[in-house]
C-alpha cells in the first residue's frame, strides 16, 4: 500500500490540474465570446439605431431584434461564469478571482440593462429627442458593458495553477527549424493559448494611443480643414473657374496647404501605429516565453518587464514606425522589407535585452541574413492577411460612419475637436480598435519565426564547420605550432598591428608594412 501512495498523489495532482485548465479556458472563453458580442452590438447600435429609429417605415422592435439576441447571449455567458466561478472556485491568484467575478457581474448586469431597454423600446413615444436619447443611453450602456467584459477576460487570462510545473522547453527542440506547416500549427496553438490576454493588450494600448491622438493631434488637423475650408469658400464666393490665374496669396496659401497634408497624415499614422507596434512588441514576448516554457507568461508580468525598458521601447517603437511608414508610402516592397528586417527588435529589446537601441535593429538584420527568401515570405502572408482583413473593416466603418449621419458630420466633429471629444475618441476606437482582433496572430507567427530563423542560422553554422574547408583549415592550424604561426604573422613596425598577408599599409597608424613583416 505504501508504493501506491506517490501514484495517488501524481493522479491527484494530474487531475487537479486537468480541472484548474478547463476551467481557465472556460472563463477565457466566455469573456473572448463576450467581448466580440460586446463590439459587434456597439457596432450595430451606432450603424442602425441612430438613424433607422426616425426615418424608416419598418418596426423599430424588428430592428433592434439582432440587439437583443447579443444581450441575452452576454448576460447567459457571464452568467454562467459567474455562477461556476462561485460553485467551483480555482486555487490560484486571489485577486484575479475576485476580479473575473466583479467584472462578470458588471457585464452581466449591463447586457440586462440593455435587454431592458430593448424590450420596453414599445413605451418610448416616437419623437425624434426620444429616439435620440435612446440611441445615446444604448451606446454609453454598450460601452460599459465592452469595459466590464474586457476587465472579465482580462482577470480570467491572469488565472494561472499555482501547481503547475515550470519546465523549460528542451534546447533540442528549440534548435530544430520548423517546416511551414509546424510553424503555422504552433502559430495558431500559442494564438489560441494566449488570445484572450493579448486582444485586451491590444485593445488597452491602441485605446489609449487613439485617445491621445484625439487630444494631441486634432488641432493640427483642425487647422488644415480650416484652411482647405477656407480656400473653399473663396473659390464659392468669386465663382473662380480652373484655368485662370490665381492671386498670388491664395496659390501660396494653396501650395502651403498641399505639401503639409502629407506630412500630417505621415505623422498622423506614425502616432497611431507606434501603439500598435509596442502593444505587438509586448505580445511576441509573451508568445516566445510561454513557448520556450519555464516563465511567468502573464500578462502583468508583461507588462511589469515592458515598463522597467519603456524609455527603449518607446525609440525602438518610433523609430520602427517611421521607417516602416515611409517604406509603405514610396511603395509597397520598401515597406515589406523593412518590416521583414526590423520586427524583430522587438523581441531583441524585450527578450533577449542585452543590445542597446539600434543594436536590436542590427541584430535584427543578422536574424534575417542568410534566411531572406524565407522571411519575406511569411512577412509577405503578414501583410496581404492584414490587407483582406482591413478590406473587410472597411465596410464595417463605412456603415459606422453612415450610422452617425456620413462624413460631412465626421468632419463637424474634427473642426471642433473638444468639443466633440467623446464621438472622436469612440469612433477612433471602432477604427483602430476593430485592426487589433488580428495582431495576436501576427505576433504568434512572428514569435515562431524567431525561433525558426535562430535555428537555421544555428545549422549552417554547424554545417559549415563539417565542411572540407573548414576541417583543412583547423587541421593546417594543428599541424603548425604557435612559434612557426607568430613568426608567418606580419606586424606594423610603427604600432605592432597584426596584418593579413598581402596588406602593405597598416590600417591603424597608415605606416608602410615591410613585405618580409
Amino acid at each position: 500500500m505504501s508504493e501506491e501512495v506517490p501514484y495517488k498523489k501524481g493522479a491527484n495532482r494530474k487531475r487537479d490540474a486537468e480541472a484548474f485548465e478547463s476551467g481557465r479556458k472556460f472563463h477565457v472563453g466566455i469573456g473572448i465570446i463576450t467581448l466580440f458580442a460586446s463590439m459587434a452590438m456597439l457596432l450595430y447600435i451606432i450603424s442602425c439605431t441612430s438613424g433607422i429609429l426616425t426615418s424608416t417605415s419598418v418596426d423599430p422592435a424588428l430592428i433592434l431584434m439582432p440587439g437583443q439576441w447579443l444581450g441575452a447571449c452576454i448576460a447567459i455567458g457571464w452568467g454562467l461564469s459567474v455562477l461556476k466561478s462561485i460553485r467551483e472556485p480555482l486555487r490560484g491568484n486571489y485577486m484575479s478571482r475576485r476580479v473575473l467575478k466583479a467584472g462578470g457581474i458588471a457585464a452581466a448586469g449591463c447586457a440586462i440593462a440593455l435587454l431592458v431597454a430593448f424590450l420596453s423600446f414599445t413605451a418610448i413615444d416616437g419623437g425624434a429627442s426620444n429616439y435620440k436619447g435612446f440611441s445615446v443611453y444604448l451606446v454609453f450602456a454598450n460601452i460599459a458593458m465592452l469595459a466590464a467584459s474586457s476587465v472579465g477576460l482580462y482577470a480570467a487570462s491572469e488565472l494561472r495553477d499555482p501547481e503547475a510545473p515550470k519546465d523549460a522547453r528542451a534546447a533540442e527542440e528549440l534548435n530544430t527549424p520548423m517546416p511551414v506547416k509546424v510553424l503555422f500549427q504552433r502559430a495558431f496553438s500559442y494564438c489560441g493559448r494566449h488570445y484572450g490576454a493579448l486582444i485586451v493588450l491590444m485593445l488597452g494600448l491602441v485605446t489609449i494611443g487613439r485617445a491621445l491622438y484625439v487630444v494631441v493631434m486634432s488641432q493640427w488637423h483642425t487647422s488644415l480643414l480650416v484652411e482647405e475650408q477656407s480656400l473653399l469658400d473663396w473659390i464659392s464666393r468669386n465663382n473662380f473657374i480652373f484655368g485662370l490665374e490665381i492671386p498670388g496669396d491664395i496659390a501660396s496659401r494653396g501650395q502651403l496647404l498641399y505639401n503639409t497634408q502629407p506630412v500630417f497624415e505621415y505623422f498622423q499614422e506614425v502616432f497611431k501605429s507606434s501603439f500598435y507596434y509596442a502593444a505587438l512588441g509586448i505580445a511576441i514576448t509573451i508568445i516566445i516565453k510561454s513557448y520556450q516554457g519555464g516563465e511567468n507568461t502573464s500578462l502583468s508580468a508583461a507588462m511589469k518587464h515592458a515598463r522597467s525598458r519603456f524609455g527603449p521601447l518607446v525609440l525602438v517603437t518610433v523609430l520602427f514606425t517611421m521607417v516602416y511608414d515611409l517604406g509603405l508610402r514610396l511603395l509597397f516592397i520598401p515597406g515589406l522589407i523593412i518590416y521583414t528586417y526590423c520586427i524583430f527588435a522587438f523581441p531583441n529589446l524585450l527578450h533577449v535585452g542585452k543590445y542597446k537601441v539600434l543594436q536590436n535593429f542590427g541584430e535584427a538584420k543578422n536574424r534575417v541574413s542568410g534566411n531572406f527568401a524565407r522571411s519575406i515570405m511569411y512577412g509577405s502572408i503578414i501583410y496581404f492577411m492584414q490587407f483582406g482583413f482591413q478590406l473587410i473593416l472597411q465596410f464595417l466603418i463605412e456603415g459606422v460612419i453612415q450610422g452617425v449621419g456620413g462624413m460631412g458630420v465626421v468632419k463637424g466633429w474634427r473642426m471642433n475637436p473638444y468639443e466633440n471629444i467623446g464621438n472622436l475618441v469612440l469612433l477612433e476606437f471602432l477604427t483602430g480598435g476593430l485592426a487589433a482582433f488580428l495582431a495576436p496572430l501576427e505576433a504568434s507567427i512572428i514569435a515562431m519565426l524567431f525561433f525558426d530563423l535562430a535555428a537555421r542560422k544555428r545549422a549552417k553554422v554547424v554545417e559549415s564547420m563539417k565542411s572540407p574547408s573548414a576541417k583543412a583549415r583547423v587541421q593546417s592550424l594543428s599541424s603548425s605550432s604557435l612559434v612557426d604561426r607568430t613568426q608567418k604573422a606580419r606586424y606594423c613596425p610603427r604600432c605592432g598591428l597584426s596584418v593579413r598577408k598581402g596588406i602593405t599599409r597598416c590600417p591603424n597608424c597608415k605606416a608602410e608594412v615591410p613585405a618580409g613583416g
